[in-house]
């Protein structure tokens, strides 16, 4: 928790005034709590984003060799044969 106030004593001494003093905390407590609050809430996200793609994809293709497997997909066409008695 020192480092807030390091890093607004630092900005004080740059320039000193009120409202820079009142801006250089208000930035020490985005940068110490407000980033590392954002970069966890953006990971979180991308986190559940990958797990949803990711089952996304295990869900296809689970359903996809069922579909293989039960015959609902042809895998491949080896020949056509057409019954055409009318000749047309």
């Amino acid at each position: 928790m020192a480092a807030p106030f390091i890093f607004l004593n630092a900005f004080y001494r740059l320039r000193p005034g009120s409202l820079l003093r009142f801006d250089g905390l208000i930035l020490c407590l985005a940068a110490q709590f407000g980033l590392h609050l954002l970069i966890q809430i953006l990971l979180d996200f991308l986190g559940l984003g990958l797990k949803f793609f990711l089952g996304l994809l295990y869900s296809l293709s689970k359903s996809r060799e069922q579909a293989e497997s039960s015959g609902v997909i042809i895998k491949s066409i080896k020949y056509v044969r057409i019954n055409n008695p009318s000749g047309i």
